[in-house]
């Protein structure tokens, strides 16, 4: 997806869903099998996708030229969005942040199956 300009927006809408059903019915079964529910099993499948979709999308988006967009920060009101903002500013590390997305998406997963 990220070797073609707007993939992740492109793989959205350009598929036939019936071309992942062969994927996606081993997949349900695993999830069923470790105690989901085929709805949220669904849910947490759509929510890994769109987290990857999403990802592809803005790693995308950020190869637009630097400082392009960007309003200038009144650190004093709002320090925290400065801060942030100087460290996007140093460059973003598109694997770390999707790693760390994946991971609060699987803790959740095993949260609320814990709950059950």
């Amino acid at each position: 997806m990220l070797s073609h300009r707007d993939g992740g927006r492109l793989r959205e809408h350009m598929h036939d869903p019936s071309d992942q059903w062969p994927g996606l019915e081993p997949l349900l079964q695993m999830m069923e099998e470790a105690g989901f529910a085929v709805e949220d099993a669904m849910s947490a499948i759509f929510a890994v996708g769109h987290h990857i979709l999403g990802s592809v999308i803005a790693q995308q988006e950020d190869q637009v030229p630097p400082g392009a967009g960007n309003a200038r920060i009144d650190a004093r009101r709002f320090p925290r969005v400065a801060r942030a903002a100087a460290l996007r500013a140093e460059g973003r590390d598109h694997d770390r942040e999707f790693e760390y997305g994946l991971a609060v998406l699987v803790a959740g997963c095993r949260a609320m199956l814990d709950r059950r």
